[in-house]
């Protein structure tokens, strides 16, 4: 079944669940998550570096890869791998995918001050 359903907390309705629907044979994401648009525009703009305060992926193809789509996830919701609770709910198609380890974020982008949002260096 390529169509898998994800339900996870969403920051921006109050920790609400909220679905996110990714389709791994069409590599397509939908849902009614905040964060689905977030995923979409990391799937198109692929092969993509997306990254956190302390690493950052080189993403090539994460709407059909589990590991890459999973760090999507990720940077979306943290919580959905640190708590074990919310990791039992994943789709079987994440069973033993672990989260790729990321480079060093500082080797690759600085926080502008002016805006506090992170830029390649």
């Amino acid at each position: 079944m390529p169509k898998h359903t994800i339900d996870m907390p969403d920051i921006m309705a109050g920790e609400q669940l909220r679905r996110i629907v990714w389709d791994d044979e069409a590599g397509t994401v939908s849902g009614d998550h905040s964060e689905v648009g977030f995923i979409q525009s990391s799937i198109a703009a692929a092969p993509v570096d997306r990254g956190d305060g302390g690493r950052i992926w080189r993403l090539r193809d994460p709407g059909l890869d589990p590991a890459e789509f999973l760090v999507l996830l990720w940077l979306a919701y943290w919580p959905v791998l640190t708590r074990a609770s919310l990791r039992a709910t994943l789709p079987a198609v994440f069973d033993g995918v672990v989260l790729p380890e990321g480079e060093p974020a500082e080797e690759l982008y600085v926080v502008d001050p002016a805006t506090g949002e992170a830029v390649l260096a």
